[in-house]
C-alpha cells in the first residue's frame, strides 16, 4: 500500500475549511480506508468549489487527486471504493456505529471526551 498521506503539499490557507475532513481522512487511513478515501474525495470536491485557479490550490488539489487515483487502484477490489451506493451504505453504517457507541457512553455516564 502507498504512504497514506502521500506527497500532499501543505494545506493552502484558503482551504482551511477542509482541514477537518482531511484530519478525519488521516485518522482513518489504516482504521477504515473507505472513510479515508471518501473524506479526501469530499475535500477535493469542496476544494474545487473554493479555489481551482491559484497555483497553490492547483498543486494541492492535483496531489490529492493523484492520491485518490492511486488509492482507488490499490483498493479496486473494495466495492465501497468503486461503487458510490455501497460507499454511502458503508459510511452510514460507520456513522451509526459511532453514534450508538457515543449514546451508550452517555447512558453509562462516561464523559471522557
Amino acid at each position: 500500500m502507498s504512504n497514506p498521506g502521500g506527497n500532499i503539499p501543505a494545506l493552502p490557507v484558503q482551504f482551511k475549511p477542509l482541514n477537518h475532513c482531511l484530519k478525519i481522512a488521516a485518522e482513518h487511513d489504516v482504521r477504515d480506508p473507505v472513510v479515508s478515501y471518501w473524506s479526501r474525495f469530499y475535500a477535493v470536491q469542496e476544494g474545487l468549489r473554493i479555489d481551482k485557479t491559484s497555483p497553490e490550490a492547483k498543486k494541492f488539489l492535483f496531489a490529492l487527486m493523484d492520491w485518490l487515483e492511486n488509492r482507488k487502484k490499490e483498493l479496486r477490489d473494495n466495492e465501497a471504493i468503486t461503487n458510490e451506493a455501497v460507499a454511502e451504505a458503508h459510511i452510514e453504517n460507520y456513522i451509526l456505529r459511532i453514534f450508538n457507541w457515543a449514546d451508550s457512553q452517555d447512558r453509562a455516564g462516561v464523559f471522557n471526551k
